[in-house]
């Protein structure tokens, strides 16, 4: 017979090793939710602080341009005092939306329409072309707007942080139905229709060894990591059953996102 060793115990019996194996993957599974549950909880009360303080200190800043008068070096000092603050608050908006994503107001919301309002929102830069390519007919789906908005915007400054010189950005969206269980290209999604949004860019790309962990917190493949974008997008995306994947080459990298879209009846 052959021997088997797991850890420090051995088997010499494959069905004994089989389950042994099972049952360490579970361990190792259940130690990593109660970790990932731990740093939630943890980020959600951080956030959370943070949100009161900052509102703080906005209300703060307001009662003083109302209250004293200011030559306009003074008036610029507390506009960036608010300025501030507010970059603070999005950034605990981001906090909340990789610990609790659930937290949120679900209601129907059409892609194309927060699209839209990003592109308008976002600068853009004389050097990088923006496409869209907007299926019309694009079903909605069950999400907080607000949510939905950052999901857009971060992975379009994402994009546009990976073009060092001149570059394009493509915007897609399409619907799509998984009719099957065979359609292996749709293998992490279960049957139904599915809202995609694709954001690609012809940037530098991300390296190989850098795809695993460009959804963990404040890491980049670019320089030091500074943020929370697509670890929050990440969490929304899982708190909605929707499915995130990325596949990077030098000049190509592309971002697919599929959200279920809303049944009608």
């Amino acid at each position: 017979h052959i021997l088997q060793v797991l850890g420090r115990r051995e088997y010499d019996s494959t069905d004994e090793f089989k389950r042994a194996q099972a049952a360490q993957v579970i361990r190792k599974r259940k130690i990593e939710e109660e970790r990932t549950h731990g740093t939630a909880h943890f980020a959600a009360n951080i956030a959370h602080v943070l949100n009161n303080q900052m509102t703080t200190v906005l209300g703060c800043a307001d009662l003083l341009k109302t209250v004293c008068s200011f030559d306009d070096n003074g008036k610029k000092m507390i506009s960036n005092i608010a300025q501030t603050a507010r970059r603070v608050g999005d950034f605990t908006d981001l906090i909340v939306a990789y610990a609790c994503p659930e937290l949120s107001d679900a209601a129907e919301a059409a892609p194309n329409e927060i699209i839209a309002a990003v592109s308008g929102a976002v600068q853009e830069s004389p050097h990088i072309i923006t496409v869209q390519d907007l299926q019309p007919d694009l079903w909605t789906i069950k999400i907080d707007p607000r949510y939905l908005h950052l999901i857009v915007a971060n992975l379009y400054l994402n994009a546009r942080e990976a073009i060092v010189n001149q570059g394009r950005i493509k915007i897609i969206t399409r619907n799509l139905e998984k009719k099957s269980i065979d359609q292996a290209y749709l293998r992490h999604l279960d049957c139904g229709r599915y809202v995609r949004l694709t954001v690609q860019d012809t940037g530098c790309g991300i390296p190989p060894e850098a795809l695993e962990h460009i959804f963990e917190p404040f890491y980049s493949s670019k320089f030091m990591g500074r943020g929370m974008g697509l670890a929050a997008v990440q969490g929304i995306v899982k708190s909605c059953c929707g499915h995130i994947e990325v596949t990077s080459a030098p000049y190509c990298t592309r971002f697919n996102v599929y959200l279920p879209a809303v049944k009608k009846t």
